[in-house]
């Protein structure tokens, strides 16, 4: 006999090709969302950055990723830097990406390491989008991926991570945090079941098991903070094992599971580790003492105390992240975990254990908020879920109270977020201004086509990886984390008020590196920072005439805020006055640069 027909109103089909479509319609509803999240997320980066950021870390990490693309490994030792490598993950991307490039039998307007540069960071904030999407549909339901999905395509705090031209290791780092907390999940619960039979199955069983470690030496080559994957991951084995002391009687049929996620963590982090440091055996643990200096758990650099990104963050960050109704986002943040809690108490641990471990970090320095953030939007996603599923209750809604409430949640959040959205659309029409200025990029040629290659440049850290990128010349410091001697050493020759003890000091730099000439760079910006270098070297840091405090009139003259002030180099010379052994070099609105005779 042959198989059953169905009048499907046009003509009849069997039931097997009713169900092929009934399965094909079923895997289009489930890309939808997937297609339209990533095109959303993808779009909201593309549009904002630029092609050439290259300024600060940016342009460190570009530098690297060109070096690599040419030779195939990064500059080691660097000639350029007295800072050793950085993890070089994001590096190694982007001068791949740039070589599949090149296979591509067509002629780009740009070259491909420009192309690369400019598409991997809004990739892989799109690719973290869709991690967080579908993490929150595992957990709880559609519903809950969607919206954390829609609220981290918005976000803020993502979006300055993830721009084009954003190289620095932000963007690959989110995306391998969330992915290893995910594949940490998914390994989980495959050591419930047993080992299977057949290769296919068996395959399966031991990549899902193997990828968490896998993944924790791949975040390790990309970013020093990996070990905040080993935080999450011990917080939840111990909060799982309080919960099978609380709950013995109830918890004894997981009695194996315990021992085994105790010994599958502790395997994990300690080869994960150990892979991370093979790959990247620069600083390895040393990175660990610097995680606390950031956090002011331990004495950190001097430069950590004035730099903006570890300082607290402040209402307006959390109103970014839990939206304008502070007080609605943190409820719905807790009533998500507890939501998640009531319908797997496994996976709600599991869920607080990564919100905790990131929250710690993140309300000490807004550098971190961007961990917290994609595991507040889950929450949020579920918290906003759970209460529709509530209020639905199990049976198909039919009351016109249910759909109204339905709205009204709905609505709440949509109002929560307006001014967040806002925010995170003028940064995407507004994001010049983290471009390197042409006036300075401008100097900087000026400085590759007419200095010694060996030439040494003293300036503050800022401009540093900018000055070796455009000008491919050595600066005396580059990076935040350099040694209090060498940030005191050029403060004190910025904002010295006996021009020859800057010489001094200059000729001394001179001879530890080598260099042929030394040239002394000053931006107009640094009459802001340099409260901060009269600070380094020994000056009062609070106003009055013990400090050295500036600014700029409307008139763009600089204006010496005390006698002190007005005897320092920095302001001798962009006041243009002539000091011996300062021999002007190049001069603009923006920078000023003197060949010290030394």
């Amino acid at each position: 006999m042959g198989q059953p027909l169905k009048w499907n109103g046009w003509g009849f089909i069997s039931m097997e090709e009713r169900k092929n479509r009934i399965k094909t319609r079923k895997k289009i509803e489930e890309l939808i969302p997937i297609i339209l999240l990533f095109i959303l997320a993808f779009i909201i980066r593309f549009m904002g950055g630029t092609w050439g950021t290259k300024w600060d870390n940016d342009a460190y990490m570009a530098r690297h990723a060109e070096y690599i693309y040419s030779f195939g490994h990064p500059a080691v030792p660097d000639p350029l830097s007295s800072a050793p490598l950085y993890q070089p993950g994001m590096a190694y991307l982007i001068a791949f990406v740039g070589w599949m490039i090149d296979l591509i039998p067509y002629k780009f307007a740009q070259p491909s390491m420009v192309i690369s540069e400019g598409l991997v960071p809004p990739l892989l904030g799109a690719a973290t989008v869709l991690v967080i999407y579908g993490f929150a549909k595992i957990l709880f339901n559609k519903s809950a991926g969607i919206i954390a999905g829609v609220l981290a395509s918005f976000s803020h705090i993502l979006l300055l991570r993830t721009m084009k031209g954003f190289v620095f290791h932000n963007a690959l780092s989110l995306f391998l945090i969330i992915l290893t907390v995910v594949s940490f999940w998914y390994a989980l619960k495959t050591i419930e079941n047993p080992f299977p039979r057949g290769f296919k199955n068996r395959t399966i069983y031991l990549v899902t098991i193997l990828a968490p470690a896998v993944l924790i030496g791949i975040t390790g080559f990309s970013w020093g903070g990996y070990f905040i994957l080993h935080v999450i991951l011990i917080f939840y084995g111990l909060l799982l094992t309080a919960l099978f002391l609380v709950k013995r009687d109830s918890m004894r049929q997981y009695k194996s599971y315990l021992w085994k996620t105790w010994v599958f963590i502790v395997f994990s982090l300690f080869f994960g580790t150990i892979l991370a440091l093979i790959l990247y055996p620069v600083r390895g643990p040393v990175e660990i003492l610097r995680a606390a200096q950031m956090l002011g758990f331990a004495e950190g650099p001097l430069v950590y105390k004035f730099t903006s990104d570890l300082m607290p963050p402040r209402l307006e960050g959390f109103e970014s992240l839990f939206g304008t109704f502070l007080l609605v986002g943190i409820v719905l943040t807790a009533v998500g975990i507890y939501g998640l809690y009531k319908r797997d108490s496994r996976n709600g641990l599991y869920l607080f254990a990564a919100l905790f471990a990131t929250m710690i970090p993140a309300v000490r320095a807004w550098h971190f908020m961007d961990m917290f953030s994609m595991f507040v939007y889950i929450s949020l996603g579920i918290g906003a879920a759970f209460i529709i599923e509530r209020i639905q209750g199990p049976e198909p809604q039919k009351a016109v109270w249910k759909k109204l409430a339905t709205v009204a949640v709905i609505v709440i959040i949509a109002i929560a977020f307006v001014n967040p959205v806002i925010g995170t659309v003028n940064e995407v029409r507004y994001s010049g201004g983290y471009v390197v200025q042409p006036e300075r990029k401008a100097a900087f040629l000026y400085i590759k086509n007419n200095t010694d290659p060996d030439s040494l440049f003293i300036n503050w850290w800022d401009y540093g990886n900018s000055l070796a990128y455009f000008a491919k010349r050595r600066p005396v410091i580059d990076q935040m984390y350099f040694p209090d001697a060498v940030v005191k050493a050029v403060s004190a020759v910025v904002v010295a008020t006996d021009p020859d003890k800057g010489l001094q000091i200059a000729r001394t730099l001179k001879e530890r590196h080598n260099s042929s000439a030394v040239y002394l760079m000053l931006f107009r910006y640094d009459a802001f920072l340099v409260p901060i270098m009269g600070y380094a070297t020994g000056y009062d840091l609070s106003p009055g005439n013990e400090s050295i405090r500036m600014t700029v009139a409307d008139t763009g003259r600089l204006v010496g805020m005390n006698d002190l002030t007005n005897q320092t180099t920095y302001y001798r010379l962009w006041t243009n006055q002539s000091i011996e052994g300062y021999t002007p070099f190049y001069l603009s609105k923006e920078v000023k640069i003197y060949r010290l005779n030394v």
